[in-house]
This record gives C-alpha cells, structure tokens and sequence, in this order.
C-alpha cells in the first residue's frame, strides 16, 4: 500500500497511472502479526490472511469511490480497487494450487 501514493502522485500529474514497477515483494510481517494464533503459520494461514487483506483493500477502495462526489478521485479509486482485485484474484490462483479448490471472487 506504501507504493499507492506513488501512483496516486503520478495520476494526479498526468491524469493516468504508469503502472506497477516493484522490484521487491514488500515484508507484510507487521500487517498479519495480528490475525496469526500459531507461532509459524501454514502455507495456507498466509494464502487466507493474504487474500482477506487484499479483500479489505478492494473493499476499502470501492467505498472510497462511491463516497466521492469528485470524478478524478472516483476514477482513481475505481482504478486502485481494480488493482486490489488483482491482488485478490492472484492469491486466489495461489491458494487454487494449494489446495485444488478455486474460491469466487
């Protein structure tokens, strides 16, 4: 999510995105530390917490469309919900190979 200022800054500037360019995965540690009972979570504790967090993000974006009355800002949390769901849509694939089961997002 760090990375979102970035490309709100750019749409702002141009008017369109300029895509996702990371080089790194981040380090979510921090975000699940909460949502982990165990002491070293499973390959699929982390596939579950991983897509509930993405859900949460669409979600939070999709909210923010709707509550603004400004068509820039509505366009750009249109677009930053359809990343989220990207999101949701690979770890879904993720969690498809782990456990042959295809969630519907």
């Amino acid at each position: 999510e760090g990375r979102h200022i970035e490309y709100l800054n750019d749409f702002l500037k141009t008017g369109h995105s300029s895509g996702f360019n990371e080089a790194a995965p981040p380090d979510f540690t921090q975000s699940f530390a909460s949502e982990f009972t165990q002491e070293k979570p499973g390959e699929l504790d982390v596939l579950m917490n991983a897509l509930r967090f993405e859900q949460k993000n669409e979600n939070f974006y999709k909210e923010l469309a709707v509550w603004t009355h400004n068509s820039q800002q509505k366009e750009f949390f249109d677009m930053m919900a359809s990343f989220e769901h990207g999101h949701v849509e690979l770890i879904d694939g993720f969690i498809d190979a782990a456990t042959q089961f295809r969630m519907e997002t």
